[in-house]
């Protein structure tokens, strides 16, 4: 009896607290796990990081934390402080009480709510408030994780006058001040910060940081690519390159070995790295740091003798294993056939590369500029889509070639067909109704206007844009064309900044999100391309293709569950065709749903009856099932649509040897092996 009445009270103190406004129970939860369960506040305060604007805040719940940043008690002022650390890119400007409650337990004694209120502070980029970090950066009285915090939220400012701290703090003896210091080294661009980047490559130290104790190489490597990222348009390899050389071969793991090789630009050092991350074996990841060598001496044709020399030292070391020996062997083999890209190679020679069983070296071909009719005839019916792409794009390709790709299983290929100057006008009728968005604006504006016309479109959009954000740097329609002028051309940097200007402008622009999630798509970075997508479907932007790319965003990161419901999303909002089919049934082929994979690919058939994937991924999936015969059927169709089509003769091959049909099966796997497959 006496827990019922307790139950009823509880049960009644809940009904009244709901009762409140938002501000009050804000404030009742955040003094709950104040005084009962303090870490849960780090999750309850996280939530601000997705905030973009005031707007998006329920209803009392800022001026909630702004009462609470004066609470008596400390621990509650650390998690209201907390949670404007965790704000981006939100204008508080104008909103009372805030700044000054900030200050004042910036300035306090107790370091926990100091150190987090001096990074909020960093949302406040007035000159008063950029002194007074600078002030708490270089005062050595007090805790160095308030010191720490202090740079972190005079960065923030994005005041270009910290550059002289960042500098002082980074040349400092030690501790994990200095290493927050070297590593934002890279957020100014600034000759004397570039210098000291130069420097501290070339560093032996050690230095503190929250993961202990790491080589001052491998943060000043971090520095100089957060710099690459955000001036891409300064070339410092003349600079970098000889400390790059030294810290890739004397300090780095192997793993920041492989970041940093990528960077160095003179041939002969890149080889000399190469070398040393063969030859050495490095702190952790050493045959991944192996492989990535191997890699990059292949793509060096220039440089092949000397490639092979290195090769062939390593091969010949003991300690190397057998699957990078393996590696290595068929590397030295392709360096020493010749160069497929090569403008001076004959007919008879490129005929014989387009044959190679070695995927790189087709592809090769396709991307040299020489290839004939035949030799590119020859690649046109390749099972690697990249290479019918090349040859999609390859200003010798005939209208006769061209023919053959129009219906190719690939968008990206049927793209290129769409935009390229032989296509003939029959073929772009049927493009101007291809299922894929993009294969259709193509082919509209292939045939309105010639490619060398809509180049000119692009540069004269440009060139307006450009004018207008002279007389007004903030004019947001002249930023987002301009954005998206440099899309279409394939600009992809320049359109990435004109669509971040036009997000700070206007943090609710759904529109210049998708457009720059679109750009970081291209440029294969999954994670902002998904931060981007996500952002824009917030802001109510209703597009299929939103839905549709972050669901091939998600699929190239493994995240089978979310790309499956973008895919259906898409499709709900009205893009039913092959290609997102397809892509909803190859994730579900991936998560092991065989059922689902099959439906699916069975629909983008039905759009599609010549789509080769499709008929592929479904066969496998009859395959998982134990369903031989229909297994048989769809790879056997898909041979008959793509005779190069090496994984249908291998999942073929591999249905016959359960079935005990030896023969067929050898047969089928050689045939996989002439084709290229692994």
């Amino acid at each position: 009896m006496y827990a019922l009445i307790v139950a009823g009270m509880l049960l009644a103190g809940w009904i009244a607290l709901l009762c409140l406004d938002t501000g009050y129970r804000i404030k009742f939860f955040v003094r709950h796990i104040a005084n009962h369960s303090p870490p849960m506040a780090s999750a309850y305060v996280s939530r601000a990081y997705s905030y973009r604007s005031v707007e998006e805040m329920r209803s009392g719940e800022l001026k909630a934390m702004v009462d609470l940043l004066s609470d008596a008690n400390p621990q509650v002022r650390y998690i209201a402080a907390s949670y404007f650390g965790w704000l981006r890119d939100v204008n508080l400007s104008g909103v009372e009480g805030i700044e000054e409650n900030i200050r004042k337990i910036a300035d306090g004694a107790d370091p926990l709510p100091a150190a987090q209120a001096l990074y909020a502070l960093g949302l406040f980029p007035a000159e008063s408030n950029f002194e007074f970090l600078q002030s708490k950066v270089h005062d050595r009285t007090i805790d160095e994780a308030v010191r720490v915090a202090a740079l972190n939220g005079l960065v923030r400012t994005a005041n270009p006058k910290g550059v002289d701290d960042v500098i002082s703090c980074a040349r400092l003896s030690d501790g994990e001040l200095r290493g927050l210091a070297i590593r934002n080294l890279g957020n100014y661009d600034s000759e004397e910060a570039i210098n000291l980047i130069a420097e501290l490559l070339s560093s032996n130290d050690l230095c503190s940081t929250p993961r202990g104790r790491v080589p001052v190489s491998g943060l000043a490597l971090e520095a100089l690519e957060r710099f690459n990222y955000k001036h891409p348009e300064r070339d410092l390899s003349g600079k970098m390159d000889p400390p790059l050389l030294k810290a890739c071969i004397t300090t780095l793991s192997s793993y920041e070995q492989t970041k940093c090789v990528e960077m160095i630009q003179d041939e002969s050092m890149r080889l000399s790295a190469y070398e040393n991350m063969l030859l050495s074996h490095g702190k952790g990841w050493a045959e991944y740091s192996q492989e990535r060598a191997i890699a990059g001496l292949r793509g060096m044709k220039s440089s092949a003798e000397e490639a092979i020399l290195i090769l062939e030292k390593a091969f010949s070391n003991p300690n190397i294993s057998p699957k990078i020996r393996q590696q290595i062997e068929r590397t030295i083999d392709y360096l020493r056939k010749g160069d497929a890209r090569s403008p001076d190679a004959c007919e008879e020679e490129l005929k014989k590369f387009a044959r190679d069983p070695e995927v790189t070296v087709r592809r090769d071909v396709a991307e040299n500029p020489s290839a004939s009719e035949d030799v590119l005839k020859i690649l046109a019916q390749d099972s690697d889509k990249e290479i019918r792409k090349g040859v999609a794009e390859h200003p010798n390709a005939s209208r006769e070639i061209l023919k053959m790709l129009v219906e190719d299983s690939y968008w990206w290929v049927r793209a290129k067909v769409a935009e390229h100057h032989n296509t003939g006008e029959e073929e772009l009728r049927m493009l101007v109704q291809d299922p894929s968005w993009h294969v259709r604006t193509r082919a509209f504006r292939n045939k309105n206007c010639p490619p060398d016309t809509g180049k000119v479109d692009c540069d004269k959009a440009i060139a307006d844009s450009t004018q207008a954000i002279k007389l007004n740097p903030k004019d947001i329609n002249a930023l987002f064309n301009r954005g998206e002028a440099y899309s279409k051309r394939s600009d992809y940097i320049e359109a990435a900044k004109d669509f971040t200007q036009v997000i700070r402008i206007n943090p609710k622009h759904a529109k210049a999100f998708y457009g720059r999630g679109t750009v970081h798509y291209e440029r294969d970075d999954y994670d902002r391309a998904i931060a981007d997508f996500t952002r824009a479907i917030k802001l109510g932007l209703k597009d299929a293709d939103a839905s549709y790319k972050r669901g091939k965003a998600y699929f190239e990161k493994d995240n089978y569950r979310k790309a499956i419901a973008d895919f259906t999303q898409a499709i709900e909002l009205g893009s039913k065709n092959a290609d997102t089919f397809y892509n909803r049934g190859k994730a579900y082929f991936s998560k092991g749903n065989y059922e689902k994979a099959i439906a699916d690919c069975t629909q983008a058939i039905e759009f599609d009856p010549k789509y080769v994937h499709a008929f592929n991924t479904r066969g496998a999936a009859y395959f998982r099932k134990g369903d031989y015969d229909k297994s048989i059927a769809d790879c056997t169709q898909a041979i008959k649509i793509s005779p190069r089509c090496a994984d249908a003769y291998n999942t073929r091959g591999a249905i016959y040897e359960k079935k005990g049909e030896q023969e067929k099966a050898a047969a089928d796997f050689k045939k996989a092996k002439e084709l290229g497959a692994k």
